[in-house]
């Protein structure tokens, strides 16, 4: 049986779901990057992931188009080439230190 948290969780899961799908969706229907926020530290030889608010922040800042995929991993879709991802990764975590 749901209580009353469960459905208010619940509904804040779906509405934050339905704003990255709608955050995500012009990215998802052109050429795009897809890459795991978890993954990214170790390409782009960092410490640790930066913040996703973060990354996308550089990513804009860079002048390209950046959401967070609607996905159970913490997941990143864009339009810049990989070597910009890099880039952004290493800004954004410069931008924390």
């Amino acid at each position: 049986m749901w209580g009353a948290d469960d459905i208010e969780y619940s509904g804040r899961e779906l509405r934050r779901s339905v704003r990255y799908i709608a955050q995500a969706a012009d990215l998802m229907s052109r050429n795009h990057l897809l890459l795991n926020l978890d993954a990214l530290p170790r390409l782009a030889g960092v410490g640790g992931a930066p913040k996703m608010e973060k990354l996308l922040e550089s990513l804009t800042k860079m002048g390209h188009a950046a959401a967070r995929y609607p996905d159970l991993e913490p997941m990143l879709v864009t339009d810049a080439s990989f070597d910009d991802v890099i880039q952004a990764v290493k800004n954004a975590r410069d931008s924390t230190n």
